[in-house]
C-alpha cells in the first residue's frame, strides 16, 4: 500500500473508512481483483464504500467520437454489466455488504455533501487558470491510450473528458463528508499527478484534512492475502 503523502499515511493508519474506485471500460476490475479488495478493505476499515463513476463515463466516450445519445446508452450498458460483476464480488466477500455499498452516480445525485463539493470544484475549474490547465492535462493523459491519434485530442474533446475528472473530484477531495465518516482514504491502483500534487500541498484547501489517497496493488493485495 503506498500513501501518496505523510498526512494520507497518518488518515490510512486510522483504518476509519475507504472509497474503492472502480472504473467503467477497465478491464483491470475482474470479478476475481474485486473480490481481492473488497475483502482486503474489509478486513482492513471499519466501513468502505464502492465509488462507480457510471454516469461519467459517457463523457469519455463523447471525447473519443460517440454522438451523447450512443455513449450515454454504451455507459450505460457497460456499468450495467460493472455493477453485476460488483454486486457477485460482493457476495464472495461478506453476507453483511450489499449494494447499498456502491456509489453510483444516482445515488450521488441525492447527497448535498457531494453535491456541494462538486459546484466548488466547477467554480475553481471555471475561475482558477493552473487549477484547469492541470485537469485537461490530467483528462488528456487519460485518454492517450484510447485513441490513434493524440493531435486529435483538441479542445472539444478535452472538454468533454474533463467532466469525468470533475465528477470523480469530490470523492478524491472531501468523500467522509459524502459517507458520513470521520476519516476516509480513497484507494485506486494508481494516482494522476494532479492528485499527487493536491494531495501533498493543501495550501488550497481544495482536499480536506482528513481525506487520504492509497495506492493499493495487486501484489500487495497478495501479501495481505498470504
Amino acid at each position: 500500500m503506498e500513501p501518496v503523502s505523510e498526512s494520507c499515511a497518518d488518515i490510512y493508519a486510522k483504518r476509519q473508512h475507504a472509497i474503492i474506485g472502480v472504473s467503467p471500460f477497465n478491464s483491470y476490475f475482474s470479478e476475481e481483483r474485486l473480490t481481492d479488495l473488497f475483502t482486503w478493505a474489509c478486513a482492513t476499515f471499519d466501513a468502505f464504500h464502492i465509488f462507480v463513476p457510471d454516469d461519467a463515463a459517457r463523457y469519455t466516450l463523447e471525447a473519443v467520437g460517440y454522438d451523447a445519445a450512443r455513449a450515454k446508452k454504451k455507459a450505460r450498458r457497460q456499468c450495467r454489466y460493472l455493477l453485476n460483476k460488483i454486486q457477485r464480488a460482493i457476495a464472495n466477500t461478506s453476507s453483511s455488504l450489499d449494494l447499498s455499498h456502491v456509489l453510483t452516480g444516482d445515488v450521488l445525485s441525492l447527497n448535498s455533501g457531494y453535491q456541494t463539493l462538486l459546484a466548488r470544484v466547477e467554480q475553481k475549474f471555471a475561475s482558477d487558470t493552473d487549477f484547469r490547465r492541470q485537469c485537461l492535462e490530467c483528462s488528456r493523459w487519460v485518454l492517450e491510450n484510447q485513441v490513434d491519434d493524440i493531435e486529435s485530442l483538441d479542445d472539444t474533446a478535452l472538454m468533454h473528458a474533463v467532466k469525468y475528472l470533475l465528477a470523480e473530484m469530490p470523492l478524491f477531495m472531501d468523500s467522509a463528508s459524502i459517507v458520513g465518516a470521520t476519516s476516509s482514504v480513497f484507494c485506486y491502483h494508481q494516482c494522476p499527478a494532479i492528485l499527487q500534487a493536491l494531495y501533498r500541498d493543501k495550501s488550497d484547501n481544495l482536499i480536506d484534512e482528513q481525506q487520504g489517497f492509497l495506492i493499493v496493488d495487486e501484489i500487495a493485495l497478495a501479501a495481505q492475502a498470504a
